[in-house]
């Protein structure tokens, strides 16, 4: 009998699920038991990725928020400590993509970028921050953190500077977390993903010639990848089979990194 990765009870709170790599990590971590909070800025989307969990059998609760804004990541972690009154592991991985070569950035759009994905996410750990050290203190629990990293960060790409940036700076992030809270019995990862078929990346491609969409592809060994094998991943991060795991970050790009 296999035992399980997730302690009855667990909570999750997963930012940017209403679709992608997000859903499919929420559908992961609920059809385990976990209790999942599936936060992203559309609420109608936002509704039916939660009642897409719910139909299958799993706990799951909607709450509309923007990670770009501190303020409403703030209310989002208040009403999880009110409501569900705990959260074991913390998803951060609300995500906006800039495919634009740097004579066209501005200041906004570089804001943009590094809210989401630097503020944004360290404002949601914060937010849970508390939360997360209870669950240290349980017997045989851990607090969990796992971001969504991008190889985008190590490999250069033209047009992906804002982005690449914000990637870097959360790899970087994650090791310095990790050495703060691991004390605390909190464990801190990410997973760096290559080319996803994703609804950004599928906007993303949209604006591409087609021959530079062939270079992406011909440049990931394995092939471009699904939501499916990112979550996967992360959803190991999340669990008690990498609990001697912190400050990593896991390639999941289908051979791009070594390409």
């Amino acid at each position: 009998m296999v035992a399980p990765r997730f302690q009855a009870g667990e909570i999750a709170w997963i930012t940017g699920a209403s679709s992608g790599i997000g859903l499919e990590l929420a559908k992961k971590l609920a059809a385990e038991g976990v209790t999942v909070v599936l936060s992203a800025r559309r609420a109608a989307e936002l509704d039916e990725a939660a009642a897409q969990i719910q139909a299958d059998g799993g706990a799951a609760h909607s709450l509309v928020a923007d990670a770009a804004d501190p303020d409403s990541i703030k209310q989002a972690a208040r009403w999880i400590a009110k409501e569900a009154g705990r959260c074991d592991m913390v998803a951060p991985l609300a995500g906006a993509e800039y495919l634009m070569p740097l004579d066209g950035m501005s200041a906004a759009r570089w804001n943009a970028v590094l809210s989401t994905h630097v503020v944004g996410a360290l404002e949601t750990v914060r937010g849970a921050l508390a939360m997360l050290r209870n669950s240290g203190k349980r017997p045989g629990g851990q607090g969990r953190v796992a971001l969504l990293a991008s190889v985008a960060a190590i490999k250069g790409w033209p047009g992906q500077s804002a982005y690449a940036a914000a990637k870097g700076a959360q790899i970087a992030a994650v090791r310095s977390l990790a050495a703060e809270l691991a004390p605390a019995g909190i464990r801190v990862n990410a997973a760096a993903a290559g080319m996803v078929r994703t609804p950004m990346y599928e906007r993303m491609f949209a604006r591409m010639p087609a021959e530079k969409r062939a270079q992406v592809e011909a440049a990931h060994p394995l092939g471009l990848g699904d939501p499916d094998a990112v979550a996967d991943v992360l959803a190991f991060l999340l669990s008690s089979q990498s609990r001697w795991i912190t400050g990593a970050c896991i390639a999941v790009d289908g051979g791009l990194s070594i390409s």
